[in-house]
């Protein structure tokens, strides 16, 4: 309640003050145009009131613009928070993968997740967590895996979030798939308004509708379940820690705290090091 009074706070301000601008400008015009009056002919005085009347329609369109630009404004803003919340995601990577973090970090948390699923939903911020903390160490690959128990909810969001990334690049597709787990039903209940979810971030709706519309991305969702099958992972989330530098990865199945993800990265770095000592006592 505090935020609508707030918000409309806001705007009567901006109206006011809009008002105000249109007043001056006003008031302006008519002494211009009144002392020229009175210079041509003193007995014609041009009141404001005059002034107003005789151009209602630009007066009228003059304050629907101020309010439209405050509003307008306000929106981006709020879009901007969203972006800005996801800055270490490039705009668009190299491989077109779906990375947030350094694109070339030394370790990958590559995760299969499900957009509709609840325990995906409360592990969203731990992989975001741990590549925040890592000074460019770490990035997060997300793959997806919508599951049969979601379905057709969790493919129809899937589809989703490859649209946005396909308008709008990689960055996008982070906030994207943030705003489903913040503002939709989950556990298969429903999609609800996609196309207005995209819209708060930016995305062109018709273009993303289009998208929907042929579904352009089916093909990479199933190459991400294919290969789910591929690495034995059916259910989510599942996340591998991967080293990027020796090869090495680890399954880490289920919800998990960013300690554990941490311990996983401390094992592997202490497997590399026991390996290159034991090579450098074989010289």
């Amino acid at each position: 309640m505090k935020q609508y009074l707030q918000k409309a706070m806001n705007i009567k301000t901006a109206i006011a003050i809009s008002v105000l601008a249109l007043a001056v400008a006003i008031l302006a015009v008519y002494m211009s145009i009144n002392n020229a009056a009175q210079i041509g002919d003193a007995t014609t005085p041009v009141t404001i009131q005059q002034l107003v009347d005789a151009d209602k329609k630009a007066f009228d369109a003059y304050v629907k613009d101020q309010i439209d630009g405050y509003v307008a404004a306000q929106k981006q803003k709020k879009i901007d928070r969203k972006y800005d919340a996801y800055s270490d995601a490039l705009e668009r990577t190299r491989t077109g993968k779906h990375i947030y973090g350094e694109e070339d970090a030394r370790f990958t948390l590559v995760e299969f997740s499900d957009l509709e699923c609840p325990f995906c939903k409360r592990f969203h911020s731990v992989p975001k967590e741990v590549v925040d903390a890592s000074s460019g160490r770490v990035n997060w690959e997300w793959k997806h895996l919508p599951l049969p128990s979601h379905n057709p909810v969790a493919s129809v969001e899937a589809q989703a979030s490859e649209c946005v990334a396909e308008i709008k690049g990689n960055r996008a597709f982070w906030v994207y798939i943030h705003q489903v787990f913040d503002e939709t039903k989950g556990n298969g209940q429903g999609a609800g308004d996609l196309i207005n979810l995209a819209s708060n971030i930016g995305v062109d709706p018709e273009e993303f509708a289009d998208c929907m519309k042929e579904g352009r991305h089916s093909e990479k969702i199933a190459k991400d379940l294919q290969l789910a099958t591929q690495m034995n992972v059916n259910s989510t989330p599942v996340t591998f820690v991967i080293d990027n530098h020796t090869g090495k990865q680890v399954m880490l199945r289920g919800m998990r705290k960013p300690e554990s993800i941490a311990t996983t990265i401390q094992r592997l770095l202490k497997e590399q090091q026991l390996e290159k000592d034991l090579a450098a006592m074989k010289e």
